[in-house]
């Protein structure tokens, strides 16, 4: 090619040769089988290379020829014919911008179209380059020059109809070439064309009956294709001459074969697709059941009849020899089974064994998996039982006899030491287990068996586990459990609370049959109270017995207990309020002599209380009635006094009941007197009232701006009081009234104004003066404002 013409297809080139020439400048051609060394033979053309865009039958393609030659073409003058390898269909006509030519790397589209004549086309090398630039230097392809004649798809040449060899070598049928520089035609030597169909799988491995898509190519459109060898299944040709075709595995045959009703095909071979083992086993069974595992097509040796099985996996866990079962297993490591044709592929490489379910399998969906001496292995699953146990209470205080019972244990186990019942936690000095279980022959106990809560069990919840060891020889226990909550064991008290010195009774069960509580056993707040021995009943019962709150019982709430004679001792508890009485004082503030109501509540019933007044004000006794309440009244003792001060009450009913209420205070307030008025004139009375002093005592003093004003004997009444009035003398201003009684001196001021002259007065009658005025004719009318009543008068 000559160099001056420059190299670049540019857009124009693109657009016009299409796919084929973009494949062909990316390098995406690859030569097919037809391939030979060029030569450098002046008389002949270069060996030619034809190369197919796609190897598929009756496929619409690019074909890339690729040849030499010794002899320079002419741009726009030198031509090439090339002959096509017999089978290839050639269209009538092919537009130029679909075929490109050159030397070397340089090649561009036609010039002017090519000819056509039955398998052979004819073109003239091309004049212009791919900007459409003249192509000048006097040739376009050089002498030793590789030339490369590229048809695009859209060329429209159509592969042969049928797979293998394109034409013949021997015949001259395979292809050829020949320019107008060398007249001679060049056959291709060596291999001819093959033109192939494409078949490819979805799947390296696969399992007895899985689906594989076979992917095929080249086929002939609206033909039917179908697979054999290790698949089978058919689909028919689409327009793109592809077909995909849902393969079924099979268990036999080395190859992948597609053939259409053309007997075009398309081959994989040396067993494309592994054949997957297959493990199936009992659906569902429990511990120690024995299920049946169903292998197919594990790895066998040519000629024996026994599969060497490395391992069998239970969950994750290799299980030992003790859980084969079956006459056709040998109990040695490696497992050997007899195996067969068992899904009659004509290869014995299938088995049939048993192994039970371990005694240890979870609940729930477990996985067994079988690997073979060749490391081929398949997986099962098996849904394992659960063990269920049953306790009947689910609840109750230490003591409590329960009764177990339970399924999906191994079956017909015989009675055992291993077969046991136990609790988690345990506790101090409670080892207690059950023994000797056995079970039916669905796996059930038998539901007679019991479990006593250990009497030093705390309140809690406890597991209950029943373990049973099975039989199948993996030292395995099936175990099985249930929650029991131990309470407290309740007693009944009534009433539920009170004072000290209250009156309960006690009652409760569950405790040792025919046991006894011995007597003072029966304690409140950890104090013993005093009863008799009490025997219980067959059933455990505590028949009610009285007994009484003790006086050094707490304040609260207080726990009332009880324990057998049982070893270790069964006890029972419930609660008791221990409330404290009260005393209330009516009123608060009080003189010597006055009466004090006290009322109490929450005593003892029927019980003497005896009321304290302090500072040496005596005491008294009241009496509680049916519900501890009482009311009393407490006279002050003169012993008190006078003067302000606060005084106690307290109350309590004996060291033998033990009550005390809180004490509560009265007030006692200093003497004091209160005038009528604050304010008086000259010559009025004004009363003075006196209280808080000594009862029955004379008034010695009553005394108005130093003034005696006494008028007879006064004495203080019982509580302490008296009133007395006084006529103000002619003193003016602010004055101090003092009082003495006995020997208690209390002063109070007044404020003393002279009196007024009283405002003249017109008694004539309104009417007679009316009456002489209107005789006279004289009438005469005259108002008056008076400013101290703030009336109006007229006359």
């Amino acid at each position: 090619m000559n160099t001056k013409i420059g190299k670049s297809f540019g857009l124009a080139l693109l657009m016009a040769i299409g796919v084929v020439v973009t494949m062909l400048a990316m390098g995406m051609f690859s030569p097919g089988k037809a391939s030979a060394d060029h030569n450098t033979d002046s008389t002949n053309v270069h060996l030619v290379t034809f190369t197919p865009g796609s190897f598929s039958v009756n496929a619409k393609t690019s074909w890339d020829v690729t040849f030499g030659v010794s002899s320079a073409l002419t741009a726009g003058v030198g031509t090439v014919s090339i002959t096509f390898p017999e089978g290839v269909v050639l269209p009538s006509t092919i537009d130029k911008t679909r075929v490109a030519a050159g030397g070397g790397t340089d090649i561009f589209p036609l010039t002017t179209d090519p000819t056509v004549s039955g398998s052979t086309v004819t073109l003239t090398v091309p004049a212009t380059n791919a900007s459409g630039g003249a192509l000048t230097g006097g040739t376009d392809i050089g002498a030793g020059e590789t030339v490369t004649v590229a048809f695009s798809q859209l060329a429209g040449l159509v592969n042969p109809a049928k797979s293998g060899d394109a034409g013949s070598i021997a015949l001259g049928t395979a292809g050829k070439v020949k320019t107008s520089a060398q007249t001679t035609l060049a056959n291709i030597k060596g291999s001819a064309v093959v033109i192939t169909t494409t078949i490819s799988l979805s799947a390296t491995s696969a399992s007895e009956g899985d689906t594989v898509v076979a992917t095929v190519g080249g086929f002939t459109p609206g033909l039917t294709v179908s697979l054999s060898g290790q698949l089978s299944g058919s689909a028919i040709v689409g327009s793109d001459r592809k077909a995909t075709i849902n393969g079924t595995m099979k268990t036999t045959g080395s190859t992948v074969k597609a053939t259409d009703t053309a007997n075009i095909t398309a081959e994989k071979t040396g067993t494309p697709i592994t054949l997957k083992a297959t493990l199936t086993a009992t659906a569902s069974g429990k511990a120690q059941d024995v299920i049946v595992l169903q292998g197919r097509n594990f790895t066998f040796t040519a000629g024996t009849t026994i599969a060497n099985v490395a391992a069998i996996d239970f969950a994750g866990v290799d299980i030992n020899t003790g859980v084969i079962t079956g006459s056709n297993v040998v109990t040695t490591l490696p497992y050997a089974f007899l195996n067969n044709d068992k899904d009659a592929d004509g290869v014995d490489d299938d088995f049939t064994i048993s192994i039970r379910i371990p005694s240890g399998a979870t609940k729930g969906i477990n996985q067994i998996k079988v690997t073979d001496s060749a490391g081929k292995s398949a997986t099962a699953t098996v849904d394992v039982e659960g063990r269920t146990v049953t306790i009947s209470p689910t609840e109750g205080p230490p003591g409590t006899v329960i009764v177990v019972g339970g399924s999906g244990f191994p079956t017909s186990i015989a009675a055992d030491d291993a077969n046991t019942i136990t609790i988690s936690p345990t506790f101090s000095g409670a080892a207690t287990t059950v023994k000797s279980l056995i079970t039916g022959g669905a796996g059930d106990l038998p539901g007679a068996d019991q479990y006593t809560i250990p009497a030093s069990a705390t309140a809690t919840t406890v597991t209950v586990t029943v373990s049973i060891k099975g039989t199948g020889g993996d030292n395995l226990q099936t175990t099985g459990s249930a929650k029991f909550t131990v309470t407290t064991r309740a007693l009944t008290v009534s009433p539920t609370s009170g004072p000290r010195g209250t009156k309960i009774l006690v009652s409760g069960d569950k405790f040792t049959s025919n046991g006894k509580i011995l007597a003072d056993k029966i304690t409140v707040d950890g104090k013993a109270t005093t009863h008799a021995q009490v025997d219980l009943t067959s059933s455990g019962g505590l028949p009610g017995t009285e007994v009484t709150v003790p006086a050094t019982a707490g304040l609260g709430s207080k726990t009332v207990s009880i324990a057998d004679n049982a070893s270790p001792a069964l006890t029972g508890t419930a609660k008791f309020t221990v409330t404290q009485p009260t005393i209330a004082l009516s009123p608060i503030s009080a003189t010597m002599g006055e009466i004090v109501t006290v009322t109490g509540d929450g005593w003892v019933p029927s019980s003497a209380v005896t009321i304290t007044v302090s500072a040496g004000g005596g005491t008294k006794v009241a009496t509680a009635n049916g519900v501890g309440h009482f009311e009393t009244g407490v006279e002050l003792s003169s012993v008190i006094g006078v003067g302000l001060k606060v005084i106690t009450f307290s109350a309590a009913d004996g060291s033998t009941l033990g009550n005390t209420a809180t004490a509560q205070s009265l007030t006692v307030p200093a003497p004091k007197i209160t005038l009528s008025a604050t304010t008086a004139t000259v010559g009025s009375i004004v009363s003075v009232d006196a209280s808080g002093f000594v009862p029955s005592s004379g008034l010695s003093k009553l005394e108005i701006g130093g003034a005696d004003v006494r008028e007879g004997v006064h004495t203080t009444n019982s509580a302490g009081s008296l009133t007395v009035s006084f006529k103000v003398p002619g003193l003016t201003g602010s004055q101090l009234v003092t009082v003495k009684i006995g020997s208690t001196e209390v002063s109070t001021s007044i404020t003393v104004k002279k009196p007024t002259a009283p405002a003249p007065s017109d008694t004539t009658p309104t009417a007679d003066v009316f009456a002489d005025v209107i005789a006279n004719d004289n009438l005469i009318r005259v108002f008056r404002f008076d400013n101290s009543t703030q009336t109006w008068a007229f006359f």
